[in-house]
């Protein structure tokens, strides 16, 4: 027998044993309701002198049955149910034990079911051996002392047949118990030991992960303070360098991002190994992100004397959803392995779309591999050469890691090789897979952030747009092989001590000392005023304590406070919360990215930084800012433009009561017009309607208010005021084009109107859409010199006048606009 040394262990045990059993108590027990009562047409016709006592014995083997049933309903069952079992079996054992006694004895048929209950009993109820010996020697002892007692036998042969055969039984039923619960526990131990195996795998695949992820941010970490002030010498910014100088420099650089990318290769891998990784499915022109990935590796092929060709003849859908950062893992590990293995001749990319699939296929030719390892190319850290004198590097992990992103996409990869003259790689992905990968993270917005739109001036340019590329997109391992020739060494940033800053206010936390101080000054070489932290509770104290900051660059994984707790302390707080944060880190993979924009970072760059490109964020994250606040300055600059047209259009309603909310209604009539003409309802717009009387400021009361009509002199200085409101109106800036239009609200279509007589389309459309909008409202109100006309007779005169004095085009939208068309 098994015994467990972990007490929980063995109390575990104990648990799944007495639920098990609970469940077998309510199964035994119903069946054995269902089917005792059968026994007594037995009982009828074997002993039919005896039915009515036996009735009775079998009623209450019942009764105790059922309670026994519906004890099991309880709590207290789940702890002991084997209690409940043996007062059942008991139950039944003595029932049948007096029907025996008071009929034949020994010689009674029906120790029979003495057995089949004992047999009920190791079948349906799994007891320990301990209550099975219990119950057998009870129920034995019942049998054979009655039968002692009376002396009474006549037949020793079938007394001893039958005592034999009932020890027999009993000896079977005890051993079987005890091999049973031996069973019962080394299964149990079995399952423990896998479950325990399976909880201390995950928790190395959880340790393996953590210890990816330490590696990842102690590793990166260094390796930024090595390639950003490389980068930096190499693009300049400590001055200028000799040939020798620079050749150095690219060797170092391009050592340590293949560095990087092997930390990046095994990160990756181990992702998508744990199934971690997941889908972030985007709408991108697929030809033009392929032609990109391409492009950057141009140079690399040229360099080797290999021609280099992206085929995009065979496809003209552009606009994809797919995952680009697994997209551009595949493709640019088939394109390394080529150019790696190809000596001579060329690498052909070709896209196609073909049966509701994407076709990318990439054909060089190499030395091709041989038929034996082609099983094995995508295996981990197989290689066609693993020997130590192989000639090519790597880890072995690309392919797999192409395969593995592959599947990801729900694609397959197929290769074709003849060893000596080249190799095929086919990778065919589905072109739905928004449809098939209901659990895929859907970017709606426009994703192919490599492709920013830049206007050029050059006619032989693509269009007046041509796509810019984002190098921070593109893998570090692949911008080695061609930064040397992209970046050209720039003019030295030699700033004298003196410098200028850009007015830009950095908190910068980082708690590495050499990236820290690194950071710090190419962000002010760069023109900007930068302030250090060491750790997140510090930059948080300076924030609550000095303020003043424009933009916090910080790192995320930091002693006694890190940049999530930074950043959440920061959006808690109104003072603080529109300060636009930056985040960095070392931590690979998108749940970083993820966590820090939920937050609410403003921008995230995973190391080793850039400083340039971070430089550049920074400046892009301020600019926006900047831009949010002079578009809120902007919407307070016209409410209180309109407050003040508002104000004008009152004054002169104030003069003359009789025109009160003429402005106003003639500037929802005239946008009623416009809107009916298709027309922007824009500031210009309402400012003409509202403002086009405002002229008549100038005009003195003696005619303004005449009770009758006025005579020709004095319609002479009312012509002036389009004159006049022009005049008061063209000093502002914001309302030149305004005072032209109300110049010529006046005019005619048929050129007969004033000041200027203008004709059809050299009046202004908006004015056109006065003279409509102001002569309806005036010939609908009453005057002091007449009555107001009907809608239908002010719509009447509209159409009379309509192509002499109105434009037809204005008054039949008008008339379609009020619904009378």
């Amino acid at each position: 027998m098994i015994h467990f040394e972990d007490r929980t262990v063995e109390q575990a045990y104990k648990k799944e044993q007495s639920e098990f059993f609970h469940k077998r108590i309510r199964t035994g027990s119903t069946w054995a309701i269902l089917f005792y009562p059968l026994f007594t047409v037995l009982d009828f016709i074997v002993y039919r002198e005896y039915f009515t006592l036996f009735l009775i014995m079998r009623i209450i083997s019942e009764l105790f049955l059922i309670l026994g049933l519906l004890a099991s309903h309880f709590k207290f069952s789940r702890k002991n149910p084997q209690v409940i079992a043996i007062i059942q079996y008991l139950a039944l054992s003595f029932s049948i034990l007096i029907m025996i006694d008071v009929s034949d004895g020994y010689q009674s048929p029906y120790y029979v079911g003495l057995i089949l209950t004992l047999l009920f009993l190791l079948f349906i109820y799994p007891m320990s051996f301990r209550s099975t010996f219990g119950i057998t020697m009870i129920t034995f002892s019942g049998y054979l002392i009655p039968i002692l007692i009376r002396n009474n036998i006549t037949k020793p042969s079938v007394f001893i047949t039958n005592i034999t055969f009932f020890f027999g039984v009993i000896f079977f039923i005890n051993v079987s118990a005890q091999i049973a619960e031996k069973m019962r526990r080394q299964e149990f131990f079995a399952r423990y030991n896998l479950a325990k195996a399976n909880e201390d795998l995950k928790n190395l695949d959880k340790m393996k992960m953590q210890f990816f992820a330490n590696v990842s941010h102690e590793v990166r970490t260094p390796l930024t303070s090595i390639i950003a002030p490389l980068q930096s010498l190499r693009q300049g910014d400590v001055g200028s360098l000799n040939i020798d100088q620079n050749d150095l420099l690219d060797q170092m650089h391009r050592n340590a991002i293949r560095l990087l990318d092997l930390i990046n290769q095994m990160l990756d891998f181990s992702k998508l190994e744990a199934g971690k990784a997941h889908l972030r499915l985007a709408s991108i022109d697929l030809i033009d992100y392929t032609e990109d990935i391409v492009a950057l590796f141009k140079e690399v092929s040229i360099r080797k004397g290999l021609n280099l060709i992206f085929d995009k003849s065979e496809i003209t859908d552009r606009q994809f959803y797919i995952d680009n950062d697994r997209y551009e893992r595949i493709i640019t590990n088939l394109i390394r392995n080529a150019i790696k293995f190809t000596e001579t001749g060329g690498i052909t990319v070709n896209l196609k779309h073909e049966n509701k699939s994407i076709l990318l296929t990439i054909t060089d030719t190499g030395i091709g591999i041989p038929k034996d390892r082609l099983p094995h190319i995508f295996k981990r850290f197989e290689q066609v050469d693993g020997t130590s004198t192989r000639s090519f590097d790597g880890t072995g992990l690309g392919l797999a890691i192409v395969e593995e992103s592959v599947k990801l996409l729900q694609g397959e990869i197929t290769v074709d090789s003849v060893f000596g003259m080249g190799t095929v790689f086919t990778v065919k992905i589905p072109d739905n897979l928004i449809d098939r990968d209901p659990h895929a993270f859907i970017e709606r917005r426009n994703a192919d952030r490599r492709n920013q739109p830049e206007t050029w001036n050059n006619d032989n340019r693509r269009g007046d747009e041509r796509r810019k590329t984002d190098y921070s997109r593109i893998p570090v391992s692949d911008l080695a092989q061609v930064e040397s020739q992209t970046y050209a060494v720039q003019t030295p940033m030699n700033r004298p001590k003196g410098v200028k800053f850009s007015g830009i206010r950095v908190l910068l936390s980082e708690d590495t000392d050499d990236l820290r101080h690194y950071i710090a000054k190419i962000l002010t070489n760069l023109g900007h005023d930068v302030v250090k932290a060491e750790n997140g509770l510090e930059a948080w104290e300076m924030l609550s304590d000095e303020g003043g900051f424009d933009i916090l660059v910080s790192d995320i994984m930091m002693p006694k406070m890190d940049g999530y707790e930074l950043l959440e302390n920061i959006r808690k707080h109104d003072f603080l919360k529109e300060l636009p944060v930056i985040l960095i880190t070392a931590k690979s993979g998108d749940d970083p990215k993820l966590k820090a924009l939920g937050i609410g970072a403003d921008d995230y760059l995973p190391k080793p930084i850039n400083v340039r490109e971070l430089d550049a964020r920074i400046r892009n994250l301020l600019t926006k800012r900047d831009l949010r606040k002079a578009a809120a300055e902007a919407l307070v600059m016209d409410q209180r433009i309109e407050e003040l047209m508002t104000g004008f259009a009152q004054s002169l309603e104030i003069r003359d009561a009789e025109t009160g909310n003429h402005s106003r209604e003639v500037l929802e009539l005239g946008t009623l017009i416009a809107s009916e003409l298709g027309m922007n309802i824009d500031n210009t717009l309402k400012a003409s309607l509202l403002l086009h009387d405002i002229g008549k400021i100038g005009i003195p009361d003696s005619i303004l208010l005449k009770p009758s009509r006025l005579d020709d002199d004095e319609m002479e200085v009312m012509k002036q005021h389009p004159a006049i409101g022009r005049n008061l109106l063209e000093s502002f800036s914001n309302f030149k084009e305004v005072s032209e239009i109300i110049l010529a609200h006046q005019e005619h279509c048929d050129g007969t109107g004033y000041p200027k007589g203008l004709s059809g389309e050299e009046i202004h459309p908006i004015a056109r859409i006065i003279a409509v909008a102001d002569a309806y409202h005036a010939m609908t109100n009453t005057r002091r010199y007449r009555q107001a006309l009907s809608r239908e007779e002010a719509f009447e005169e509209l159409k009379k006048h309509s192509g002499t004095q109105f434009d037809p085009e204005v008054v039949d939208a008008f008339i379609k606009a009020m619904g009378l068309s």
